[in-house]
């Protein structure tokens, strides 16, 4: 048998690779639900250093049960972001959206979630939204 080292099999990085980091939502509600016009309101800490980010990414994992007549279901500081199928389609949708690095601040961040639907609605799934900083 013939064996690899750690360092064949390892991941390598470039020395001189830019700075990612990963945030989630400290204050997340169980469930992150919305129906009935009911909002749902969830916050992220952010560092202050955002003047140094150069991309932001957010992923969020839901059970689309439709947003009914809402046009913007989910936002970040009071700002869109599509996360839903459109179609309701009573399953798990994954979504990944650039992220306008202006609509984030330093500090708290506030995600909220609203469906009309009367009988299903929009369930963000854990761990929640999650945005994903690039540095420069």
């Amino acid at each position: 048998i013939k064996y690899r080292t750690p360092v064949t099999d390892g991941l390598i990085f470039p020395r001189n690779r830019p700075r990612v980091m990963l945030f989630y939502c400290t204050d997340l509600p169980r469930p992150f639900w919305s129906r009935d016009k009911k909002e749902s309101t969830a916050l992220m800490l952010l560092p202050g250093d955002l003047d140094k980010v150069e991309s932001a990414v957010l992923y969020v994992r839901i059970w689309d049960g439709g947003e009914g007549e809402v046009e913007e279901p989910f936002k970040i500081n009071g700002h869109a972001y599509p996360i839903t199928s459109g179609k309701a389609i009573h399953d798990v949708v994954f979504t990944r959206n650039k992220v306008d690095i202006k609509h984030l601040k330093a500090g708290e961040n506030e995600m909220t979630l609203l469906s009309d639907t009367e009988h299903h609605g929009i369930e963000i799934l854990l761990p929640g939204p999650c945005v994903v900083l690039k540095y420069k």
